[in-house]
């Protein structure tokens, strides 16, 4: 037994840090990166959140001083890890171990071969540790992303190594799917496979979501259902529990008792009945109860969330292993010129952010009329677009062939300027336009604000309706 770490070399000339048991912050300072060039965790505490705490102590993924460097855990871990098996590079009984030894070299040849080196001068935000972490993974040569099903995530499904950044508080849903939007719109990732589409509440963007069916009269779940009987003699109509007498079927109306089911009568449909109200009914309405911020929202209100798996892209490689993607990401995830859906999914994740400083959307739509009052189309490399675009570097944008929307958060403070800001701008736009040869055409706009708990799909489906009078 040896005192928390150790380091060893193995026959390469490799520096291994070997750990036995979770390393502190104290033990951590007295780390340097230059020190070690690979990582093996040997302890084992047969208990899982143990386990876990010791691994992610010294995790690539959660410690700065450990970069990219290979990490491997001991054979007694092996199919014990679940979900995380796939940000752990090995198993073995030794950190000497020849398979130890070969991936080892094996990721450094990566690294070498893709141009990926140590990000010297690392700084701690989120955006930056999530770009850490897919430089990580394409060390790996890990390129496409599979979200799995999982009881404990948030949307219902997670994606590994993202997770690991989840589970320490380091990102949310919300960073997670915009930044997943900025890398496609990027053309850093694509989607490859369509999952599922799962729904999230709209106030915490959780998928732990109970059903319940309530009265629509009174809205209590205090329901039940029966069958309606239909007694062919006389015609009439009704519940179940009307014909009862003592165990046996007697019609309400005339008074005949019913034997044969078929000659003497049939269940045609069921029926519910509110044990509160006493309301008769077919269909019961449904209501979800989200069960981590216990509100409760009927299901037209539920936000919509389709999974996908994912795969970089060439273009992303390349970002992920040069500093591209440092310098394209870290400005800000939240701006740029996207498709409608993802523009739509955006402002989702935007308006269910708790930032109490931020109370508003403020929200713009654009169209162009041609001189014969037709709406005019809109491609992606419209010089339209692209004004707006320039005019707009701190707005979200996005186009879907017909309208140009823009969008940006903002505090209850800045809501009044940022739209005289948005008028002005679309106002120097109708000046341009003889400048652009659109002189027969010209330009029609709406601006508005919405508070983010007014926001809801209902105007999300209205937004992509031109007005009828323009």
């Amino acid at each position: 037994m040896f005192d928390t770490w150790k380091i060893v070399t193995n026959h390469n000339e490799r520096r291994i840090l070997v750990v036995n048991g979770i390393l502190s912050e104290e033990y951590k300072k007295e780390l340097r990166w230059e020190d070690y060039e690979a990582i093996f965790i040997e302890s084992f505490f047969g208990q899982a959140s143990q386990d876990y705490q010791a691994i992610f102590s010294i995790h690539p993924l959660l410690e700065r001083s450990a970069g990219l460097k290979p990490i491997f855990v001991t054979d007694k871990l092996r199919s014990k890890l679940g979900i995380f098996a796939e940000v752990i590079d090995g198993y073995a009984d030794s950190p000497t171990s020849p398979s130890v030894t070969n991936k080892i070299e094996q990721i450094y040849q990566n690294r070498r071969k893709m141009g990926i080196v140590h990000q010297v001068g690392w700084v701690d935000t989120k955006e930056a540790i999530l770009i850490h972490s897919f430089r990580f993974m394409i060390s790996r040569k890990k390129f496409k992303m599979t979200p799995l099903l999982s009881e404990g995530s948030t949307s219902g499904y997670i994606i590994p190594f993202m997770e690991v950044l989840e589970r320490a508080g380091i990102l949310d849903i919300s960073l997670r799917r915009l930044f997943q939007l900025k890398l496609i719109e990027l053309g850093y990732m694509r989607r490859t496979r369509f999952l599922n589409k799962v729904y999230l509440c709209p106030k915490c963007q959780h998928s732990h979501i109970l059903f319940v069916e309530v009265c629509p009269n009174c809205k209590t779940s205090d329901i039940q259902s029966q069958s309606v009987i239909h007694h062919f003699r006389c015609a009439n109509v009704s519940p179940e529990d009307t014909y009862m007498v003592d165990g046996m079927l007697k019609c309400p109306k005339c008074g005949k008792y019913l034997r044969h089911i078929g000659i003497d009568y049939d269940r045609p449909t069921d029926i519910y009945i509110c044990n509160s109200c006493t309301h008769h009914f077919i269909t019961p309405d449904m209501n979800a109860i989200c069960a981590r911020c216990k509100e409760t929202f009927n299901t037209a209100q539920l936000v919509p969330y389709d999974i996908y798996e994912f795969e970089l892209t060439a273009k992303g490689i390349h970002a992920f292993a040069s500093n591209e993607a440092y310098l394209t990401l870290q400005k800000d995830i939240e701006v740029g010129i996207s498709s409608y859906e993802n523009f739509a999914d955006s402002l989702r994740i935007l308006a269910s952010m708790n930032d109490a400083n931020d109370d508003y959307l403020v929200l713009s739509r654009l169209w162009i009329i041609g001189e014969n009052g037709a709406v005019l189309p809109i491609r992606s490399d419209h010089i339209i677009l692209q004004y707006v675009y320039m005019r707009f570097k701190n707005f979200k944008v996005a186009t879907d062939g017909k309208m140009i929307y823009i969008a940006q958060l903002v505090s209850i403070d800045e809501e009044k300027s940022q739209k005289a800001f948005v008028e002005r701008q679309f106002t120097a736009l109708q000046k341009e336009m003889i400048t652009f040869r659109l002189e027969h055409a010209s330009i029609r706009y709406e601006i508005f604000s919405v508070t983010k708990s007014d926001f809801n799909e209902q105007f999300i489906k209205e937004l992509k309706n031109i007005p009828p009078t323009y």
